[in-house]
């Protein structure tokens, strides 16, 4: 599992270790460098035949990047170096520049030492060494300006970058690696990279949107040659560089979940049954709008429940038993003053007292029916201490009746998108987006909730501990998608709180309501992974995800 923290943060971080630790900035620059030179030589297969035009600012993360370039050279490497903001020729001017910082003017001459070629910046110089050896692979690294920026890149700066990124868009051989994080990374003109080292922990812009989209995924690149020299197989790799440990103390860190942290999950039981791997009640549905109810029905037998009965009216009865005839029926069996049917308190209970979880919302609609099965639920729900998934127009009738929130049990998984949650908290969506994460956390704690807030980044919190989960993709953004995760949310819960020990096997990690949580919406994400890699996006729908579950390990 890796961890995220804010870039401002870092900065604590790193002044911690240098003042009261004594480790000296050279020697943490010194491991961040090594860190990248490992991975760009792990990634070669051939490293001779490769050029390396590494592009430097003047603060600490071109100092970074001299660093590397003096390492790269020292090896007989094709390297070269290409510096913004200094005029001249950089050895000569080197040793009387009164610009940059301490560490840049040093690891500038150190870069001299070992006669790495140093160029300075002007417009058109990186597309100029580029096209000296065009015809191998090139990698530009990108160390122009690192986590102290606070807006949008500037002058030669925004150059630099500006022409990095055209030639890497204009040519399949150019790969961009950047040093810690992609500079000016959530702002406009920021370089775009295929792979990111990081030092120490993963800096949490460059997970959440906009900055999201300076980081490439592997199967969003653009088709690389087949005779390429270069294997990027991972495209954020956090290097330890020695960083204090006491330095993190009472900062909030980010969980980010991995595919070896779902392997270690415990295995599906082989002596189980239908009756061991749990119970799955949908209040979900109303009359002539069984889609939601089928989705995440299907959904929760996919990800392995026993069993799964939906609350339903008579007129539903033949599409449930077509499009699902896994599923128990439960019909209502009561008519409302209105001459509707409509299910009785009575009957609620039994079934919310059959079940292990309750998934509680999705295409209910919000009319009288809906808020009479939403309040009746709520109530059997809390009664009984039954693990709860609240979804789509469960959550839409809790923002329009207050009062329901006295039902709402301790410990349950709210699923809301950005739109739903504007409406609980009674704010705009922009004003939501300016403050996801405090607006999360402060939701979650009040409400004793665990939250899911669905985004292009989803955000699952108790309030205290928080995971940004980094799997899916935009072709998830398509109807029915929010129901197969209350569906797989459900599977997950139902199967684990009945068949498996509480814990994973090597460090004894409690499997609670918020790391299930945050299973589900990772395992939810990399169905749509899959589905992208076998489809273009724009052609997913919701039981694609579905399908998806057969070939997705937990």
């Amino acid at each position: 599992m890796k961890k995220a923290l804010y870039s401002a943060d870092f900065k604590k971080i790193d002044n911690y270790t240098i003042e009261k630790f004594g480790v000296p900035s050279l020697t943490l620059m010194e491991r961040a460098a090594d860190g990248v030179y490992n991975e760009i030589l792990s990634d070669l297969e051939d490293p001779v035949n490769v050029s390396i035009i590494i592009v430097c600012g003047k603060g600490n993360n071109g100092a970074d990047g001299l660093a590397l370039a003096r390492m790269l050279a020292r090896n007989k490497l094709n390297v070269c170096a290409v510096v913004t903001g200094v005029a001249g020729n950089l050895a000569t001017v080197s040793s009387n520049l009164d610009t940059g910082t301490e560490e840049f003017r040093f690891q500038l001459n150190e870069a001299l030492k070992v006669n790495c070629p140093l160029y300075s910046y002007e417009e058109g110089i990186i597309e100029k060494i580029f096209l000296k050896n065009a015809d191998m692979d090139t990698i530009i690294v990108d160390s122009l300006v690192g986590i102290g920026i606070t807006s949008s890149l500037r002058g030669v700066v925004k150059d630099a970058a500006t022409e990095i990124n055209t030639i890497r868009e204009s040519n399949d051989r150019v790969y961009v690696y950047s040093v810690d994080i992609p500079s000016g990374a959530g702002y406009e003109n920021g370089v775009i990279a295929d792979k990111v080292v990081t030092f120490g922990d993963i800096k949490l812009e460059m997970l959440l949107y906009p900055g999201a989209l300076n980081l490439r995924k592997s199967f969003d690149n653009k088709n690389k040659s087949v005779f390429s020299n270069v294997n990027i197989t991972d495209n954020l790799v956090v290097k330890k560089i020695g960083f204090a440990e006491a330095a993190y103390k009472d900062l909030q860190i980010f969980n980010v979940l991995e595919d070896a942290d779902i392997k270690r999950l415990p295995k599906r039981l082989e002596s189980g049954n239908k009756g061991t791997f749990g119970k799955v009640f949908l209040a979900c549905g109303s009359r002539g709008m069984c889609g939601a109810a089928i989705l995440s029905a299907k959904a929760a037998l996919r990800t392995g429940a026993g069993m799964v009965k939906i609350l339903t009216s008579n007129e539903n009865v033949p599409v449930f038993q077509t499009a699902l005839p896994e599923a128990i029926l439960e019909i209502y069996d009561s008519v409302s003053d209105s001459g509707k049917e409509i299910p009785s308190v009575k009957q609620i209970n039994k079934a919310v007292m059959w079940s292990d979880v309750v998934v509680l919302g999705p295409g209910l609609g919000t009319l009288e029916t809906a808020k009479f099965i939403v309040n009746a639920t709520l109530m059997c729900v809390k009664e009984q201490d039954k693990k709860l998934i609240l979804d789509a127009d469960g959550l839409n009738l809790l923002s329009l009746n207050k009062d329901f929130y006295y039902n709402l049990p301790k410990g349950a998984i709210l699923t809301p998108h950005i739109g739903e949650m504007a409406r609980l908290l009674n704010v705009s969506t922009a004003e939501l987006k300016d403050n996801l994460v405090k607006y999360a956390c402060d939701y979650a704690k009040k409400n004793k909730i665990v939250l899911a807030l669905k985004d292009a980044r989803t955000i699952v919190t108790n309030g205290v501990s928080v995971f940004v989960n980094l799997s899916g993709n935009d072709g998830m953004a398509t109807a029915g998608s929010g129901d197969v995760l209350s569906g797989i949310v459900a599977g997950f819960f139902s199967v684990y709180l009945k068949a498996y020990e509480t814990s994973f096997d090597e460090d004894k990690v409690d499997i609670g309501n918020l790391l299930l949580a945050a299973v589900s919406v990772y395992i939810h994400g990399k169905c749509g992974d899959i589905c992208a890699t076998n489809m273009q996006k724009h052609a997913i729908i919701a039981s694609d995800l579905i399908e998806a579950l057969k070939f997705t390990e937990f």
